[in-house]
Formats: structure tokens, C-alpha cells, sequence
């Protein structure tokens, strides 16, 4: 009755289940069976070691040896010669009143697959996160430096048109080349903060003054405000506190 009992629980169980006796497999269930890629009439009374991979065979005969209760992962050998990943669990205990190992054998490559596409799935959306990264570091470059080059482009132009109508006056020339000058720093002060956005490091802070900060976000804000023929005017503070910031995240 207790065997009929075991043999009903057993064929409703996910896992595997299989009885040895001196290394033999006395019984087991058709999940075992299966998962091996036998008929359960072809494994029963074979060795239980011509299911086990060479390599996976010592640590097993350790455990058996020990009569270990413990769960550990180890290798099944499949019938087409692929070796299956399994949970081990197992005990001996009186069957019939012989002692009998008897073992629980989940296999692994459900988890394992489901572990594999979930980090698939994870590298897939770390990739698109660089790609973001990477289209919003462009666009700041498109949106920092159109505003210095449309200056530069400007004074360069202005040159051309003064010097096509005849000699260039001294000190016109030389407020349009330092006006380039300042332009082409600014354009080297933004290549380093982008660089450092994209290389981050430790932040540093450094002291700068509410007009130097202002005056800076107005002269990005310029070329919108022409374009909306917008004025916006600037009334600088005769002695403004230093402020402690991140350039860095100023900038950004």
C-alpha cells in the first residue's frame, strides 16, 4: 500500500525522482525517466554511474558516501551524451526494509535558460541606456557649441565684408579677433566639461561669482532670444558671494 502510495505521489511530482539500491536503480518516476531521454523500462536495474558524467562522478560517490542530506548541483549524463544540469537532494531510509537512497532531481536548465535571457535582457537594456547616453551627450554638443561657432562664423563673416570694401580699421579688427578669441575658449571650456561627462569623476568644486554664472546661461540663451526677438537684459550685482559649485553640473 505504502509503495502504491510513493508510486502516485511520485507521478505527480515536477522533479525527478529515482530509488537506488547498492548503486542500482531500483525504481523511479517517468519525469526521471524522461529527463534523461529513456523510457523508464530501459534505466531500471542499470548502474546508477551510467547516468553520470566522468567528472561529475566523484563529487556524487562523496556525497553518497557521506549519506549526505544536503542539496548540491551536479551533472546527469543524457542519452544523446549532453550532460544535464541538476539539483541534488537526497536521503536513505527503509524501503521494504532495506535501506534505500532515495533522491529528488530537479533540472536546471529551465532556470538556467530563464537566467540567461534575463541577462540578455539586461545587457540589451544597459546597451540602449549608453545609447541614450550617447544621444543626449550629442545633442549637447549640438546645443553647447552652436551658439560659440555661430559667433565665430559671424565675426569671420563681418571681417570678410568690412575688408571687401576696402582696408580693415585697426581697432575693429582687433575687438572682432579677441570676440573670436573669447569664442574659441568658450568652445575649449565645453569640450572638457563634455569630456568629463562622459568620463565622470570625483566632483570638484570651485568658487564662481552669481554674474559669471548668469552672464554665461544668458549667452547661451542669446541666439533663442534674437530668434523670438525677445530682449533680456543683465543688471550685474556690484559685489556678488562666491559660490561653491560642480562646473561640471553647472554646465550641464
Amino acid at each position: 500500500e505504502s509503495e502504491k502510495r510513493f508510486r502516485m505521489l511520485a507521478e505527480v511530482a515536477l522533479n525527478g525522482i529515482a530509488i537506488t539500491e547498492d548503486g542500482k536503480l531500483s525504481d523511479a518516476n517517468n519525469q526521471f525517466a524522461s529527463m534523461l531521454g529513456w523510457d523508464l523500462t530501459e534505466i531500471l536495474g542499470r548502474s546508477v554511474w551510467d547516468f553520470v558524467p566522468e567528472h561529475a562522478k566523484e563529487l556524487i560517490a562523496d556525497r553518497l558516501r557521506e549519506d549526505s542530506l544536503s542539496v548540491y548541483d551536479s551533472y546527469l549524463l543524457h542519452r544523446d551524451g549532453s550532460e544535464i544540469p541538476v539539483e541534488i537532494n537526497g536521503r536513505t531510509m527503509l524501503w521494504d526494509g532495506k535501506p534505500r537512497r532515495v533522491t529528488i532531481l530537479r533540472d536546471l536548465r529551465p532556470a538556467r535558460e530563464a537566467a540567461r535571457q534575463v541577462e540578455a535582457l539586461r545587457s540589451a537594456l544597459e546597451h540602449n541606456r549608453r545609447m541614450l547616453e550617447i544621444s543626449e551627450i550629442g545633442a549637447a554638443v549640438v546645443h553647447q557649441l552652436g551658439q560659440p561657432f555661430a559667433a565665430i562664423s559671424a565675426n569671420v563673416g563681418a571681417l570678410l565684408h568690412v575688408s571687401a570694401k576696402g582696408p580693415l580699421d585697426q581697432k575693429s579688427t582687433v575687438e572682432a579677433l579677441e570676440a573670436i578669441e573669447t569664442d574659441l575658449r568658450n568652445v575649449r571650456g565645453i569640450m572638457s566639461h563634455l569630456r568629463s561627462l562622459i568620463h565622470p569623476e570625483k566632483s570638484k568644486l570651485e568658487v564662481l561669482d552669481l554674474n559669471q554664472i548668469v552672464s554665461e546661461v544668458l549667452r547661451v540663451l542669446q541666439p533663442e532670444a534674437e530668434q523670438r526677438k525677445t530682449t533680456v537684459s543683465f543688471d550685474p550685482a556690484i559685489s556678488p558671494p562666491g559660490v561653491a559649485v560642480d562646473s561640471v553640473q553647472i554646465s550641464q
